[in-house]
């Protein structure tokens, strides 16, 4: 996961962009990766099919027994981990050609990658802070330019407007 948010970080930086919305499906860790990486560039995570138990993480164990299956046979492990991600009027051939795919990783990589997102809950969570206080920075800043705006557009002084203020 680590790596992965690195090359998203890489990606942001070679375009040169401000501040940026990171949107994850499924392995969505990998956003929040890069969140802590970019910190303060970050102003929003969205993430579709992606965790559903956030804060309650697995213990060791668990994680562990999660892993064995595709530690003894990954291919049918990740076949097997595949079909039961998809509905029962998936297109069939779809499944497959996902399944075929994602069995054909190389397993010491896609075992280690599964492993963290599955157990990436404190840094997740510690990127979800660091956002949050972003995008409240960022709307401080935006309320009090607003401000000054409708004083200026008003034509008032610049003393304090009711209802504008840091949300």
């Amino acid at each position: 996961m680590p790596a992965f948010g690195e090359d998203v970080v890489a990606v942001v930086e070679h375009l040169g962009l401000g501040n940026v919305v990171l949107i994850g499906h499924s392995m969505g860790g990998v956003v929040v990766e890069t969140a802590l990486r970019l910190r303060d560039q970050v102003v929003g995570v969205v993430w579709a099919d992606t965790y559903n138990t956030l804060g309650d993480p697995l213990t060791r164990e668990e994680l562990e027994e999660f892993l064995v299956p595709f530690r003894a046979d990954f291919v049918t492990a990740t076949r097997d981990l595949v079909r039961r991600m998809f509905g029962p009027d998936a297109d069939a051939d779809l499944v497959e050609w996902v399944a075929a795919d994602m069995s054909a990783a190389p397993p010491e990589i896609a075992i280690d990658a599964l492993e963290h997102a599955v157990s990436n809950d404190r840094a997740i969570l510690a990127g979800l802070r660091g956002a949050d206080a972003a995008r409240r920075r960022d709307q401080s800043r935006l309320s009090a330019h607003r401000h000054r705006s409708t004083l200026a557009l008003r034509g008032e002084d610049r003393g304090h407007v009711p209802g504008w203020g840091v949300a």
